[in-house]
């Protein structure tokens, strides 16, 4: 099944499924319960998910865990909504820190002074 198939719910079912209870679990404390009752819920329906179906919907995880994924500087990577955005923050968050700790990235100055003052 093609990765544009599944919903962003299912996709982050299958992301919480491919990373196991104990990172799971850390990504579940970031989320309103709302969130955690409908994951929980396609988790518990999500019947199989076949290794390519996994590494569809992963495309971002080696970014998540601190992995390698680019072959040269020209490359870009990018990443798309799971469709629930505490969860979105969550895998930002951690793009985020890996790219600190591994000394990557650009900081770039997006405004003046802050959209809310």
């Amino acid at each position: 099944m093609n990765n544009d198939s599944y919903t962003g719910v299912q996709k982050a079912a299958i992301l919480l499924i491919t990373l196991g209870p104990e990172k799971a679990a850390t990504i579940f404390k970031h989320l309103k319960e709302d969130e955690i009752e409908e994951l929980t819920l396609e988790i518990a329906n999500t019947r199989s998910v076949s290794p390519q179906t996994k590494e569809e919907v992963l495309e971002t995880s080696d970014l998540v865990l601190g992995k390698p994924c680019r072959t040269s500087d020209e490359q870009f990577i990018y990443a798309c909504s799971l469709g629930l955005g505490a969860l979105d923050i969550t895998v930002a968050y951690a793009l985020y820190q890996n790219a600190v700790k591994l000394g990557l990235g650009t900081k770039v100055k997006l405004w003046d002074k802050p959209l809310w003052e």
